[in-house]
């Protein structure tokens, strides 16, 4: 039955793993429809522009190598590493001092010091948010529908594989302590 039941869980788990590159396969079909809609709104590329240097979120381009860590700081686990010219996404979380919240192309999250991020297209380091996230404005939706393309669902993208990992880690551990027992 531990069998049966390990077998289905696996099964289960390839199908959304097939669903998560689904999601980011239509995640950059939004995107580009999000960047297709703002090119042609010079109110909602001021108003993204201005909420990007706000928040720190945008896309951006490693420096320097560095090592990606689980939290914000240089003694948290190393969860994977950039290299110089490799774009991240900055993610809207605040961001403790030095540190910036991203997210790799593959899914993967985590901090990065801040000095070794520079705006996509742009140069110098980025600036840390100054205060809370405001949300956009209400009366542009482009500005609306290119912060859920750039900000909501690639975090909510990133949540879902997060959970689909720690699933499969927990369910290993689970087969494997019960075959032992």
């Amino acid at each position: 039955q531990l069998a049966d039941h390990k077998q289905r869980f696996g099964k289960e788990l390839a199908v959304a793993q097939q669903y998560g590159a689904k999601m980011a396969e239509q995640d950059q079909q939004f995107r580009f429809a999000a960047d297709s809609l703002v090119k042609q709104d010079p109110g909602a590329q001021q108003a993204l522009a201005s909420r990007a240097a706000q928040m720190g979120t945008g896309d951006y381009v490693a420096t320097a190598a560095a090592n990606v860590r689980s939290g914000p700081n240089g003694s948290a686990d190393r969860v994977a590493s950039l290299t110089k010219g490799q774009r991240v996404h900055g993610m809207a979380e605040p961001a403790s001092a030095g540190w910036r919240k991203i997210a790799l192309e593959d899914g993967t999250a985590g901090y990065v010091t801040a000095k070794v991020l520079s705006p996509a297209g742009g140069s110098g380091s980025v600036p840390a948010p100054a205060s809370a996230p405001k949300p956009p404005a209400a009366g542009s939706r482009n500005v609306q529908v290119a912060v859920a393309a750039t900000e909501t669902i690639p975090e909510k993208r990133v949540a879902y594989n997060r959970a689909i990992d720690d699933a499969a880690k927990q369910s290993n551990l689970s087969f494997n302590l019960d075959q032992t027992s």
